[in-house]
Formats: C-alpha cells, sequence, structure tokens
C-alpha cells in the first residue's frame, strides 16, 4: 500500500511540475513574440478568494438569472 501510496504522489508531482513547464515555455514564447505580459496567476487562472457572504452571492445569482424571489 505504501508503494501505491508513493506513486500516486509522485505522479501528482510530475503533473504539476509539467503543468509548470508548459506554462513556462507558453510566457516564454509570448514574451519573445512581443505579446504583452500578464500575471502568472491570471494565466493558470487562479481567481482571488471571494470574500462576499453568503446572502450577497445568492442575491448576485439570483438577479443573473433574473429570477423574483417572494
Amino acid at each position: 500500500m505504501r508503494y501505491y501510496k508513493a506513486q500516486e504522489e509522485q505522479y501528482a508531482h510530475d503533473a504539476v511540475f509539467r503543468l509548470y513547464m508548459a506554462r513556462g515555455m507558453q510566457i516564454a514564447v509570448k514574451a519573445l513574440a512581443g505579446v504583452t505580459m500578464t500575471d502568472y496567476s491570471e494565466l493558470i487562472g487562479v481567481k482571488e478568494p471571494d470574500n462576499r457572504t453568503g446572502d450577497e452571492i445568492a442575491a448576485d445569482i439570483i438577479a443573473r438569472a433574473g429570477l423574483e424571489v417572494k
């Protein structure tokens, strides 16, 4: 069982590394091509945490859906 867990951890580590390297190459190519650079967190899709309350989130969803709450 320890072997399996170690293999899974290695696979996860390798996957993260491959993603990191692919994104790094993408950034390097864009930089060489003169494309405007953005923050790395924007490239990988990291978003700021949502600090709204549950009521604010629900109100936003209701408004977007065009629902009427009675």
